[in-house]
């Protein structure tokens, strides 16, 4: 396996393997058979990047922030889910502090929008005892895809400012290790009234892509355990545990 080049040890204890470039960051986390937690890895050029249901791709040296981070939650199993969503709030918070004047949202469950454009994704993968989270940030030169509802885009694009990988990542595991430490206390009510408040399409029509399906209808709520509640045209509530958010309609795409 590749050694990495360099190592990152953060005020809070974490510390971070820097690699010039790595298949997957969350594989090299995964087959770690030493995994405490705290341990994460930083890519600068990841090619066997994947995000959720089975997407994958392959970056460019420096194009994007490519981090995976293991947790050792103390909490029930059933509530590691919620962990998605503070790490998204987390990473919300960190690009805020980042790009002060960048308008940011959250696109159930997950993502980080600016401006109708996907900016970042996240994944939960678990190993025993270990949570593996997966974060890709776009920094630049992202992918272009018209056609999709939210096509990437970068934080260059969006603002002219060259961020390093390093950067992002300390920024983003500060914020994390503190709302982390908050949900292995409390879980996710810690943190359930700031992540609605950066919870974009609340009240509008939306469609969520599953793998059996679309669904119709409008985003009523989000629920403590981490469910979307989406009430369909004819009047029932049906609670979604998983799915691609997309808006019907572009005025709720953006809290500008």
């Amino acid at each position: 396996m590749t050694q990495p080049s360099s190592h990152i040890t953060l005020p809070h204890g974490w510390q971070i393997a820097l690699y010039d470039v790595a298949g997957s960051t969350s594989d090299i986390l995964l087959q770690d058979s030493a995994l405490t937690e705290g341990m994460a890895v930083l890519a600068r050029q990841q090619t066997k990047g994947r995000g959720r249901q089975g997407r994958h791709w392959q970056s460019e040296p420096d194009d994007g922030m490519y981090l995976s981070v293991a947790l050792q939650p103390i909490r029930p199993r059933q509530e590691w889910p919620t962990l998605s969503f503070v790490a998204a709030l987390s990473l919300l918070q960190a690009l805020e502090g980042l790009c002060p004047s960048l308008p940011l949202g959250l696109k159930w469950p997950n993502d980080v929008l600016t401006r109708q454009k996907k900016l970042s994704g996240l994944l939960l993968e678990a190993r025993g005892d270990f949570v593996i989270l997966g974060c890709g940030v776009n920094l630049k030169n992202a992918p272009h895809v018209p056609e999709m509802i939210f096509p990437p885009t970068d934080i260059k694009a969006e603002t002219g400012a060259t961020l390093a990988p390093e950067a992002v990542a300390e920024a983003f595991l500060a914020r994390l290790m503190a709302h982390y430490q908050n949900w292995q206390q409390a879980g996710f009510s810690a943190h359930y009234s700031l992540y609605k408040q950066h919870l974009l399409f609340q009240g509008a029509p939306i469609s969520v892509r599953q793998t059996n399906g679309t669904l119709e209808g409008v985003l009523v709520d989000v629920a403590l355990d981490g469910t979307l509640s989406l009430r369909l045209d004819d009047g029932t509530i049906r609670s979604i545990t998983t799915g691609d958010v997309n808006v019907m309609g572009q005025s709720h795409a953006s809290r500008d």
